[in-house]
């Protein structure tokens, strides 16, 4: 289902210098900190070569970063021991539907509640007679499936992965629509893959990048 989307395009929101100029969600993730050394719950952004935005978010003992399409954010929520990312792809197919296609990034560090909770629902079937299929992509654990909410097929994917100190699970779901091309699963295989090799990490202090902007987080 398509969700609220914040009157920001994901670049301005990146790197929006005055937090009272973002709207709800946004604003956890917008106050810019003025500390030399990132501290753990707190999130760097930076605009890549080819025009993607990179959010590398501090870990207890390391960091882990990634890199987005040409989205829309619907969420930001963190701090640390849980953080993540929600974000809407467009879709020319959906315009005049109630139907989105949405990824999401969550962070969780091991051997808490929130990582436990999270770790029961990776890969657990969403229809009473399905079974997710499950492999392996490099060192991602993917299990995909399909369900039919209100009539209308969809697609998810889940990969979940260890990368420096934390567990990471990304969820890819997008709805099957008249107009969509032929490729169109394909391409959403294959741009969870890119998101999967964006993924960056590290342990011991991480070094902000050049042009790169810290932001304070704030729990929810």
């Amino acid at each position: 289902m398509r969700k609220f989307l914040l009157p920001v395009t994901l670049i301005a929101w990146a790197l929006a210098s005055l937090s009272t100029a973002l709207p709800g969600p946004a604003r956890a993730w917008a106050q810019t900190d003025d500390d030399t050394t990132p501290q753990a719950g707190q999130v760097g952004v930076f605009q890549v070569p080819d025009g993607r935005i990179h959010f590398t978010l501090i870990t207890p003992n390391g960091h882990v970063g990634f890199a987005t399409g040409a989205w829309q954010l619907v969420n930001a929520h963190g701090g640390m021991p849980a953080a993540g990312f929600d974000f809407q792809i467009p879709d020319a197919a959906d315009r005049q539907t109630e139907e989105s296609t949405d990824i999401s990034i969550n962070v969780y560090q091991p051997d808490t509640r929130t990582a436990r909770d999270a770790e029961a629902q990776f890969g657990k079937s969403l229809e009473p007679a399905g079974r997710p299929v499950k492999e392996t992509y490099k060192d991602w654990t993917i299990y995909s499936q399909s369900l039919v909410a209100k009539g209308v097929p969809y697609s998810i994917i889940d990969a979940e992965s260890r990368q420096a100190d934390v567990d990471v699970i990304v969820k890819l779901n997008w709805p099957h629509l008249t107009g969509q091309p032929g490729t169109h699963n394909a391409d959403m295989r294959a741009l969870l893959l890119k998101t999967l090799d964006s993924v960056t990490a590290g342990m011991g202090t991480y070094t902000v990048q050049p042009g790169e902007v810290v932001r304070k987080t704030a729990n929810p």
